[in-house]
């Protein structure tokens, strides 16, 4: 499955942004920027706020610096998911400048994710 980030305007209004994460990646990155993302991974976010933490973890310091995972190897009855390398280090700070983008464009509204 996948987390849609989604832009809630100041007035209400819905703008649905191509940004997405497996829900992993999703979580991590939720869990990292200090966001509880939820057992169901639905969640909102003030735009400035997500942004001050986009921010924050993008300072060129070491508590900012993410080593990535091992590779997951996923078994389901039938068929087998494997995740080679795992997200590479510093993934998390990657996809942080691209929320960061998002965020920008909430502006006044929030970001969503579901």
């Amino acid at each position: 499955m996948s987390v849609r980030f989604v832009i809630e305007t100041a007035r209400g209004n819905k703008v649905v942004t191509r940004y997405a994460l497996d829900d992993p990646n999703a979580r991590d990155l939720l869990g990292w920027l200090g966001i509880d993302a939820g057992e169901s991974l639905n969640g909102k976010v003030p735009g400035r706020d997500l942004a001050a933490r986009c921010r924050s973890r993008l300072w060129d310091e070491p508590r900012n610096r993410d080593a990535g995972r091992p590779a997951v190897t996923v078994r389901k009855p039938g068929r087998c998911a494997v995740n080679p390398a795992g997200p590479r280090a510093d993934y998390l700070r990657q996809k942080a400048a691209d929320l960061l983008f998002v965020a920008g464009l909430a502006g006044d509204g929030s970001v969503l994710w579901n």
